[in-house]
């Protein structure tokens, strides 16, 4: 990883401060931080709440709004300082001096990726990219240096995730795939089942077998398992439309696309109708606040911005192996930036690159949520090099001839060999994949970045899958008048049916 000095990174964070007009700057003093919510490297990430400096008659009527508070931790080496003469241990909540020729080099640079994410965060502008809300006020010397009294040095206020589409997929995907219930599985399918009800004529309705009786749905095996592939891939197809953004609109590329980089966000209603807000109540900092409401709605959003890279001119650069005649745009940009899983194999070999490495990356997060496999797993390094970038293994995308096995969530979880749970898994989840999302994965993760779709082409295709799954296709009409009568009689009699049935 490239290093930076001292003066680089406090370049970079006064740089920031003095360019940034989008978005407003706060004292860590005003900032109430709550339960740690991850940590990872030398990054921590806390709920955090806003000490509003507001009348009694007021604060009943704002509804306190919360934060993921973002910032770096030292390094060991680094785990004791002193601050005015007194020594102190290092950590998440006490006061910490870095600015030292012994700071580690790694910490330094985490602390640029910081203010390089917060400078592309205050220019992006989409529904499924994470938000900045506030950065901390202060120069860098000001924020680093044991003169002053700051605690937690230079800080961002995001948007905060409810859960990681990882943990997602873990905890819930999965689950609902091989049948064991969960507290959002028939809420989600009545949803579904009441937007498509919406949606679709009601003799298309009861083609596709849907009845509902408020809290229980009947549904084939098979149908709900083409709903739940269709809700997964609502959830990649708003990370796609992000993508699109960046790449078209703001000409950026992410490199780091991969379920922990993906989380939810729960957006508050305007009004809340289940009477929970209306308590009047204190609420705990922790990450059990946002369950208690049920008046909001689930965002998908994109977050983790340090690898984000404009693609200018200065750095255009031809790529070796592309010919006169085919030759696209590719740029000369850090080798090896992002997850080895999702990386894309020019990236892997130090090639010239431009955004279809982000397709790529898609392409292999778009095959795990439609398979709910993780690609490429137990490969060494060694193995990843050789078979994924220099022979060009992929997943594989075939689709089985069988409909699932009968198997339930515990056999599945207790059962040893990892195999045998590949294969059980894999029966349920790809046996309703249509032939246009296994084209599109593999178009995706192709090795040759020119053959790759670009991403408003993947949006435009996913909303064609998601369609195909939610409902059966339409009869096509005659152009016989009786025909149509026909149709509109059965229309009739199934609204009678739905309406028994509800």
């Amino acid at each position: 990883m490239m290093t930076m000095k001292k003066e680089a990174v406090a370049a970079e964070v006064d740089d920031f401060h003095n360019n940034n007009n989008a978005v407003p700057s706060i004292h860590e003093d005003d900032v109430e931080p709550g339960t740690i919510l991850g940590a990872g490297g030398f990054c921590e990430v806390r709920l955090a709440s806003l000490r509003l400096r507001i009348t009694q008659k007021e604060s009943s009527a704002t509804q306190q709004q919360f934060y993921a508070m973002k910032y770096l931790i030292p390094p060991p080496d680094n785990s004791v300082c002193k601050v005015k003469g007194v020594s102190h241990v290092c950590n998440s909540s006490s006061l910490k001096k870095i600015v030292g020729a012994n700071r580690n080099k790694r910490f330094v640079r985490g602390i640029a990726d910081l203010a390089i994410e917060a400078r592309f965060l205050a220019l992006l502008s989409h529904d499924n990219i994470i938000s900045l809300h506030y950065v901390s006020r202060g120069s860098f010397e000001e924020q680093y240096n044991s003169n002053h009294d700051h605690r937690w040095g230079f800080f961002l206020l995001l948007d905060p995730m409810y859960e990681t589409l990882s943990k997602r997929i873990d905890g819930t995907y999965i689950p609902q795939v091989l049948n064991r219930p969960t507290t959002t599985t028939a809420g989600g399918l009545v949803a579904t089942m009441k937007s498509l009800r919406s949606r679709f004529p009601l003799h298309r309705q009861m083609r596709t077998h849907v009845f509902t009786d408020n809290s229980d749905i009947r549904l084939s095996q098979w149908n709900v398992w083409k709903m739940q592939l269709a809700q997964r891939l609502t959830v990649v197809k708003d990370i796609a439309s992000a993508l699109q953004y960046m790449h078209d609109d703001c000409n950026v590329i992410c490199r780091d696309i991969k379920p922990d980089n993906i989380g939810f966000y729960r957006k508050p209603h305007p009004t809340c109708h289940c009477g929970w807000r209306s308590k009047q109540q204190p609420l705990p900092l922790s990450p059990t606040i946002v369950q208690e409401c049920i008046c909001y709605d689930e965002i998908p959003k994109l977050f983790d911005f340090g690898l984000c890279k404009e693609l200018k001119s200065k750095y255009l650069k031809a790529h070796p192996h592309h010919g006169p005649q085919d030759r696209v745009d590719t740029y000369n940009l850090t080798a090896r930036s992002g997850s080895r899983r999702y990386m894309a194999p020019e990236v892997a070999r130090s090639l010239p690159y431009n955004e279809k490495a982000d397709v790529y990356s898609f392409g292999i997060l778009l095959y795990q949520m439609a398979s709910l496999l993780k690609p490429f797993e137990g490969y060494t390094l060694v193995e990843h090099e050789e078979k994924v970038l220099c022979s060009g293994h992929r997943p594989n995308v075939e689709i089985p001839s069988t409909k699932g096995s009968s198997s339930s969530y515990s056999q599945w979880f207790t059962q040893r060999s990892d195999g045998k749970k590949k294969d059980l898994l894999e029966l349920r989840t790809k046996c309703v994949w249509t032939e246009e999302l296994k084209q599109l994965i593999e178009e995706c993760w192709h090795s040759d970045m020119r053959l790759r779709p670009a991403m408003r082409e993947v949006v435009l295709r996913l909303e064609g899958c998601i369609q195909e799954l939610t409902c059966v296709k339409q009869v096509i009409a005659s152009n016989n008048s009786n025909e149509m009568k026909r149709m509109a009689i059965q229309s009739k009699c199934a609204a009678k049916a739905v309406r028994v049935c509800a």
